[in-house]
């Protein structure tokens, strides 16, 4: 299979969490077949529960397998999984990225601020992750979904991490540390994703 366009995804709650080159983006509908309420195709990572996924080396690893960003586009959504709840008001955000060979960069984009704010992104937060292959109007395409933001500081403040407790085998407490991931999310090329340890810096 020839490599497919990859659709990065991020579902934020708040305005003050979005990277400040974003929130200038209208909100529209996408032209492409990339439709979040379509059906989901092949899933390539299974939805992660409970963790916190790193996806700091994702766009690299994705220039690397041969793929472009090309634009950003925003989709607000409002959202309710189970009809017992209230909805929910979602800004999503849609990383763009095509074969190179194929790629046409969108006139009058800063692709260095979108560079910028995706730095921002998994700088300020790990996700919640899914990714799927799915079967688009234009052929395959990769969509990853970033969705359950686990906040790494107080109140978006550097110099404040949010903190997590330290246990010996006993379960007595030990220590606290800031809040590290479970696991990170990598593209290895011709259309395959992981979920691998994290590298740790000693």
């Amino acid at each position: 299979m020839p490599v497919a366009p990859v659709m990065l995804q991020f579902w934020f709650r708040q305005g003050r969490q979005i990277p400040p080159y974003l929130r200038g983006l209208e909100p529209r509908e996408d032209h492409l077949g990339f439709d979040l309420s379509a059906a989901p195709g092949d899933s390539l990572i299974e939805k992660t529960h409970g963790e916190a996924i790193d996806l700091s080396s994702l766009h690299e690893e994705l220039l690397a397998g041969g793929l472009l960003l090309t634009h950003a586009s925003r989709v607000d959504r409002i959202f309710s999984a189970d009809e017992s709840l209230d909805e929910r008001f979602y800004y999503v955000f849609r990383f763009h990225y095509f074969p190179a060979q194929t790629a046409v960069p969108r006139e009058g984009v800063d692709i260095e601020q979108l560079v910028l704010s995706l730095e921002e992104i998994n700088k300020m937060a790990f996700w919640g992750v899914r990714a799927d292959l799915n079967n688009g109007r234009y052929g395959p395409w990769i969509s990853v979904s970033c969705k359950g933001r686990v906040q790494r500081y107080t109140a978006e403040d550097l110099s404040r991490p949010e903190m997590r407790n330290i246990y010996d085998a006993r379960g007595d407490k030990i220590g606290s540390a800031p809040l590290a991931a479970n696991r990170a999310l990598h593209y290895l090329g011709n259309n395959h994703l992981s979920l691998s340890q994290p590298v740790t810096v000693s």
